[in-house]
């Protein structure tokens, strides 16, 4: 299974960012710069994203009820957009 894993390690005393090459194999680095721009990317995601909490209640039940429509309609035969 491919997947795109990235895990960003902080302590007081390093930095580490792994990522999954090829699963479960991964590739681990302890380059200062790399590690920023993994930090400085997570932090752009969590700006951009909605909260999965009472905020984005309303975005949440039209995702997953899109979803479930799909569902259905795959289920049924039909193409559901």
């Amino acid at each position: 299974m491919h997947t795109s894993n990235i895990f960003l390690v902080e302590s007081p005393v390093k930095k580490l960012t792994f990522f999954t090459y090829d699963n479960p194999n991964y590739i681990m680095s302890d380059d200062p710069f790399f590690c920023q721009c993994t930090g400085i990317w997570f932090d752009k995601i969590r700006r951009r994203s909605q909260k999965i909490s009472i905020d984005g209640e309303k975005n949440r039940k039209v995702f997953f009820n899109t979803l479930s429509r799909r569902i259905d309609g795959w289920r049924q035969g039909s193409v559901v957009l």
